[in-house]
């Protein structure tokens, strides 16, 4: 598998941001964005914030974040436990129980938001058999025959690396939680950037947050 796509955000290399037009350390940049993909998540020095709206301009503003030995995955994790504390309160489609049937009302409804081509990311020992036979799969959820398929051809704790469903690959990664999937579009630039500035600074901004991704936790 690509190496980028084992990435929650889109990884970018912003070394050359490093320092700003007279020579300076750079401490905050303005990203363009599409104003309608409101609110925003952006670094700030030690943690993420959330941004209502962008400037009459389409910009917002988002910190360098200068964490020592933070890697990108406590990252990923950081940006997925903020957006779920939030979207999980909204009584939204994408911030649910973790059950078949939620996952395929959040396959459907991202691909009828244009999010046709997605990953699902899920801990290296997710249950996939338990999880699909646990309710709420019928005749009906053809779909859902190739996920059973593909589960009981497993190896006991093997997660393959690649599954052709709704143009979804799956992806096993240990910084997940055991009981949780979390879906993202192909394209990680459709939801956001981690941009490595040098070793200890990074930068994060997230477009969308509360609709280009899902996620799903017992």
């Amino acid at each position: 598998m690509l190496d980028y796509l084992n990435n929650l955000l889109d990884v970018q290399d912003l070394s050359h941001l490093e320092k700003n037009e007279e020579g300076k350390n750079s401490l905050l940049f303005a990203v363009a964005v599409n104003p309608a993909n409101k609110p925003f998540l952006v670094s700030s020095i030690r943690k993420l914030i959330w941004v209502k709206q962008a400037d009459p301009n389409g910009y917002i503003g988002a910190a360098i974040r200068e964490v020592e030995d933070e890697t990108k995955e406590e990252v990923f994790k950081l940006v997925v436990n903020t957006i779920y504390n939030v979207g999980s309160n909204l009584d939204r489609y994408n911030f649910s129980a973790l059950t078949a049937k939620n996952l395929k009302k959040v396959l459907l409804k991202m691909e009828e938001d244009s999010f046709e081509q997605k990953d699902i990311f899920c801990h290296p020992k997710f249950d996939w058999p338990e999880f699909l036979s646990s309710g709420s799969i019928t005749k009906e959820n053809a779909v859902f025959d190739k996920f059973r398929e593909w589960s009981e051809s497993l190896d006991e704790g093997e997660t393959p690396p690649s599954l052709k469903v709704y143009d979804c690959s799956i992806i096993a990664q240990p910084w997940v939680r055991p009981s949780e999937l979390i879906i993202v579009p192909k394209n990680r630039s459709n939801f956001g950037t981690y941009g490595i500035i040098s070793e200890n600074k990074k930068i994060v901004f997230i477009s969308n947050p509360l609709k280009a991704i899902s996620i799903l936790r017992k």
